[in-house]
């Protein structure tokens, strides 16, 4: 079923933008089919089984603005999120089937590859003559790879919302698109391909994430009070530098959107029924101004709401707290990666220990969670280091933990220090980007730890982490509900079988340069 536009902001500024475009008159509305692929076949990181079957599921935003977008310029649009649905490819095969839509586009990120290709597969043998566009995070780095497959007839890199217009005006006008910035793709054996898409510099102007798209009371997550949670973007980009991330390299533009337009998305949730966020901003404190002027209207509004956020320690300090507090600020999800001085210089983090102890405390003492993330398997990281990190984790005692070992992402300074370095043998993502497969291996950082040593030594962290008595009995009494107890009690039984969800070739031996015994 093709939904009509409702729910979000009309964003009178998205206008400004259309202005004098390819797509201000359009012959007729398009249906338009959007996807999110399964997670049947993605590729993950050494991270315990428990935690990625009780994760949860969010909603797919960037899918999602595309939609609103689209809605914008009277488009039918349709969304299938197989994720949250949880379909299985025959069903999914079904579906598609029974669709009647004018272009598929799918959100595509490099773990997703292989589910993206099988959904594009399903729908050229059911729509062969229907076009085909890819967007997300994938097509930053790999969109010539990816525009050389069969299934795919157009790629989008850069910031797709108006890319997309532009291209489906042009298709339905039978105009030239090859000069649209963001589209790629194959003609007469040739990559056709005019640049990145703009930036779009004032955030305010695209209308809000069109969420009645989706089954919104199915989207929840393991660390949420309710059952219904939402996921929502306050800003683009990143200005920090870190080495493991590819945020440098694919989205270095920090941009945010006004308190007033952010609140306003959330008090439009809140009459949707949804009262629990998080801010899936890369940081959201970055300019504390805005955040203090997020929280006043949240407040002045009476909005009854609670949500977490992710951001930095060098990006926090008390007062926010207090105020985030004050606003109904449950949960701030800490990227801290190291408990070493050494290492947080290695992968330039450059955090200070005891700065990272005080605003840990800090969060504590004004009521709010706080939620650390580390990595083990670092370049340069030894056993010692580990153990020295291990002891900092319990220190700092953070209500959450979230260890994983290092997976050097494609287009990251490591993991391109590490292909020049020798560490890591070949351009393993490359190789996966052209020829994606299901038995995939993902690089692994191996100076002084194998596979099987970094997975086991992660397991070994959470059970001594999450099975202390005092941990158990503090947690028990900051659960709120019925269903957050529930979730809880999943994760601890699952804590005591813990392993590793992680695609390992028992035949692949790892070895270590500098090996030495844990």
């Amino acid at each position: 079923m093709y939904h009509v536009i409702k729910y979000y902001n009309s964003s009178p500024k998205f206008h400004i933008l259309a202005k004098n475009r390819s797509y201000a008159k359009i012959p007729k509305p398009m249906k338009i089919l959007l996807i999110n692929p399964p997670r049947e076949h993605e590729i993950k990181a050494p991270t315990p089984e428990v935690l990625e079957k009780n994760r949860g599921f969010n909603p797919p935003l960037g899918l999602l603005f595309i939609a609103a977008i689209l809605e914008k310029q009277n488009h039918q649009v349709n969304v299938i999120d197989c994720q949250v649905e949880e379909y299985n490819y025959q069903q999914i095969d079904d579906l598609v089937k029974a669709q009647d839509y004018d272009l598929l586009g799918l959100t595509v990120m490099t773990f997703s590859l292989v589910d993206s290709l099988m959904i594009s597969s399903i729908a050229k043998k059911h729509h062969p003559q229907k076009p085909i566009v890819w967007g997300g995070p994938h097509l930053h780095i790999y969109a010539k790879e990816s525009a050389q497959f069969a299934e795919v007839d157009y790629v989008i890199t850069g910031e797709g919302e108006l890319a997309i217009l532009d291209l489906i005006a042009n298709l339905q006008n039978k105009k030239s698109w090859e000069q649209v910035k963001g589209v790629g793709t194959f003609k007469d054996q040739k990559y056709l391909y005019n640049g990145n898409a703009p930036i779009i510099e004032n955030l305010d102007t695209i209308p809000f994430v069109a969420r009645h798209l989706t089954p919104i009371h199915k989207y929840n997550s393991i660390l949420a009070k309710s059952s219904t949670v939402t996921t929502i973007f306050s800003s683009r980009g990143c200005p920090y530098k870190c080495s493991f991330c590819d945020r440098p390299q694919l989205r270095p533009n920090f941009r945010a959107r006004s308190a007033k337009n952010v609140v306003d998305e959330m008090e439009l949730c809140v009459k949707m029924g949804i009262k629990e966020f998080i801010f899936y901003d890369d940081t959201f404190t970055v300019d504390k101004k805005r955040v203090h002027q997020i929280c006043d209207d949240i407040i002045q509004r009476n909005l009854n709401i609670s949500w977490d956020c992710r951001t930095s320690i060098s990006a926090m300090d008390e007062k926010l707290l207090q105020h985030m507090a004050q606003a109904g600020c449950a949960g701030i999800h800490y990227g801290i990666e190291a408990g070493t001085a050494k290492i947080q210089k290695v992968i330039q983090k450059n955090l200070n220990l005891d700065r990272i102890d005080l605003i840990i405390t800090q969060t504590q003492q004004a009521g709010i969670k706080a939620m650390a993330y580390f990595m083990l398997g670092n370049p340069k990281e030894t056993p010692y280091d580990v153990k020295e990190s291990l002891k900092f984790i319990k220190k700092l005692n953070p209500d959450f933990l979230h260890i994983t070992g290092l997976l050097p992402f494609p287009a990251t300074q490591i993991y391109l220090q590490g292909l020049k370095s020798g560490m890591i043998k070949e351009d393993y993502w490359l190789k996966f980007a052209k020829n994606p497969k299901k038995e995939f291996i993902t690089p692994h950082w191996p100076e002084y730890f194998t596979r099987n040593q970094l997975e086991k030594l992660i397991v070994k962290s959470y059970q001594s982490y999450y099975l202390r008595p005092h941990f158990l009995m503090r947690r028990l009494f900051q659960i709120r509900s019925i269903g957050e107890f529930i979730r809880n009690l999943k994760f601890g039984w699952g804590l005591l079988a813990m392993k590793i969800n992680h695609r390992i070739d028992s035949k692949t031996k790892t070895t270590c340069p500098k090996l030495q015994k844990i």
